[in-house]
């Protein structure tokens, strides 16, 4: 029990341990905004095409 006590305040302390956790998190974000953005993306096309149907009357 106490080896895992070690290893978990050892790797609180770790710097790279952290940056490392940043960096994913970092990631992730990045990887939820380009999913959010996407049914966005299919949203403004799909009005654009009715818009442009509706300006040229058919």
């Amino acid at each position: 029990m106490s080896s895992i006590k070690t290893l978990v305040k050892d790797f609180l302390s770790d710097e790279e341990g952290l940056t490392l956790i940043e960096y994913l998190l970092g990631a992730a974000l990045i990887i939820l905004a380009f999913a959010a953005a996407s049914p966005w993306n299919a949203l403004k096309t799909a009005l654009d095409n009715v818009i442009s149907d509706a300006e040229s009357g058919g």
